[in-house]
């Protein structure tokens, strides 16, 4: 609720939901992936590399069905940082990408670098 309602607490709402690894959340933090404001695309993009692999499934659907490029930047990067084999195939997809950003960013995947 007040995630949608009030911008000037998200941030540190974000980070609580991703500091205490709630899944439930997953679905309330999504859409900041499409926020017009990249400070909370990345801060989104944190909370779901916190809950871990349980937003893994999130992530994929969301880089399948988005056109928004910031948001699968670091959708991106919260997969890699993440480090699940399961989501090997999408980024690897996302290696040919024509956007050099999303491109580099699914070729140095954080905890797939090993």
């Amino acid at each position: 609720y007040y995630l949608k309602k009030d911008e000037s607490v998200a941030d540190v709402i974000l980070w609580g939901l991703g500091q205490m690894k709630s899944e439930r959340s997953i679905s309330e933090i999504l859409p900041f992936l499409d926020h017009p404001d990249e400070y909370y695309v990345h801060r989104a993009a944190e909370a779901l590399r916190d809950i871990g692999e349980a937003s893994v499934e999130s992530l994929i659907h969301y880089l399948e069905s988005s056109n928004n490029k910031i948001g699968k930047r670091h959708a991106i990067w919260a997969l890699g940082e993440i480090g699940d084999v399961s989501a090997y195939e999408i980024l690897w997809k996302h290696v040919k990408d024509e956007d050099k950003y999303i491109s580099w960013e699914s070729a140095e995947p954080g905890d797939f670098r090993g």
